[in-house]
Parts: C-alpha cells; structure tokens; sequence
C-alpha cells in the first residue's frame, strides 16, 4: 500500500479555508435566523446555500483529520464514502440551490413574483428546496450502494463518486452551471431592458 502524500502548502489552504468558510457560511444562517427582514425567499435561498457549503466543508476537515491520523493517508474507498456522504450531498445541494437562486432572481423580474411570495410563501419556498434535496438524496444513496472495500484511496470529498456515478454527476453538475449562468445572463439583459424603458419615460 503507498502513502500519498499532500503538499504542506495544500495542507494548510485545506485547514484554514474551511474554517473560514465554515465561520462566513455560519454568520449567514445565524443572522438569516436572527434577522426577521430577512425572511425573503432570496435570503432563505442564500441561507440554505450556506449550510450545504457548511456540509461540504466538513469534507476538507474529514480528509485532513484522515490524513493526519493514518500513517499511510489512505483508506477503503468504502469507509472514506460514508464519511464523505453528507459532504457530497453538501456539494450537489449547493450547486442546485444556487441555481434556484439564480431562478428566483430571474422570476423576481415577473409579475406573477410578488403574488407567489406573497400569497404562496412556504409553497414557493418548498418548490426549490425539496427538489434538490430529492436529487442529492437520490446520488447520495446511489454512491453509498456503490462503494467498494477493494480501493484504498485518499479520503476526498469526490470519493463516493467512482465510476459511473462520476461520470453523470460531472455532466450533471456542468449543465447546472451552464443554467446558472444562462439564467443570470437573461437576468442582466431584463434588467438592462427594464432600465432603458424606465429610463425613456
């Protein structure tokens, strides 16, 4: 069994970025919660961005500790995919969550917005959040049937996703940020648009 070794450079970034994001993405929520003007179905969005980032965190921290605790730094791919589970799904919440963001900004654009979070709050609300808790949940018991004890790896955050689970969340997670940015795009050029009309009034 080889030992795989990280960077002492790496092994810092990796220590200190997590904290930090872990505090940031923490503050969030907590004034998220705190704060009653900021009960927007935009700020619960960012709040619930924060706490997958929080739980995609935890990946960093779980490959470091491993790393640090195992003479050789690696492990069964199995073992290190079910503590690398709830990072995962961080990761693929996140990414979805961002992109019903960029929606709900799309959609704040239209009429039909403030009657939806208005008279439909909770509704709307659940409308982008169960959806990518469904998706994640559902690649996240994919990996866990997946893992194998035959590999030793390094413990990563990408380490439940082998084979051909890798190969669909890559495409999976390259068409969200490609809708991302379309959506943004669309967003700036309604804006733009808007503000030219208001404008030659």
């Amino acid at each position: 069994m080889n030992a795989k070794r990280i960077a002492p450079i790496y092994q810092v970034a990796y220590i200190i970025i997590p904290t930090i994001g872990t505090i940031g993405n923490f503050l969030i929520v907590y004034v998220t919660i705190r704060s009653k003007s900021l009960r927007s179905t935009c700020n619960v969005l960012i709040a619930l961005i924060s706490v997958s980032d929080i739980m995609q965190m935890f990946g960093l921290f779980v490959m470091m500790v491993t790393y640090y605790t195992i003479p050789t730094h690696v492990m069964p791919q199995a073992d290190c995919a079910c503590w690398q589970l709830i990072p995962s799904c961080g990761m693929l919440l996140s990414t979805i969550w961002i992109l019903n963001l960029a929606i709900d900004r799309l959609m704040s654009l239209q009429r039909i917005y403030t009657m939806l979070v208005q008279n439909y709050t909770k509704e709307y609300i659940a409308m982008h959040i169960m959806p990518a808790v469904v998706i994640s949940m559902g690649f996240g018991i994919w990996m866990f049937i997946e893992r194998t004890e035959k590999v030793d790896i390094l413990c990563e955050i990408t380490a439940p996703m082998t084979g051909d689970i890798y190969l669909v969340i890559t495409k999976f997670v390259i068409v969200i940020n490609v809708l991302i940015i379309l959506c943004y795009a669309l967003f700036l050029y309604f804006m733009k648009k808007a503000t030219s009309s208001t404008s030659s009034k």
